[in-house]
């Protein structure tokens, strides 16, 4: 083994306490996307909220609110439309699920209820 060799194995253990490399990179992979998740969820469901103000611009927030099942079908014809808008329609609408949006509230979801 060669001094290069040598110097690089004892690199990489001193900065990984538990002496093994891989290990240490994954668990901060892991908390990297722990921190990084719910800003993904917060930016979801303000696209949600940016989607339910169209609906109420338009006119229909009425009739989802008379009949909430009309947002599945709304989130089925745009997925058998209009695939990527019907995918972004889903996630956000799940998203949107963490903020407890409720048809009294038209659908909106209060990002400042949750942290």
């Amino acid at each position: 083994m060669s001094s290069d060799e040598t110097n690089s194995e004892s690199a990489g253990s001193r900065s990984h306490p538990e002496g093994n490399p891989q290990r240490g990179t994954l668990k901060e992979l892991e908390d990297s996307i722990g921190r990084l998740m719910p800003l993904v969820g917060r930016v979801l469901a303000s696209a949600w909220n940016i989607q339910m103000r169209l609906l109420i611009a338009i006119g229909l927030m009425p009739y989802a609110q008379k009949y909430p099942w009309a947002l599945f079908v709304l989130a089925f014809v745009l997925l058998g439309v209009v695939f990527p808008l019907g995918l972004i329609f889903t996630a956000t609408g799940i998203a949107a699920l963490n903020y407890d949006v409720r048809a009294k509230d038209q659908f909106l979801a209060d990002l400042d209820k949750r942290a």
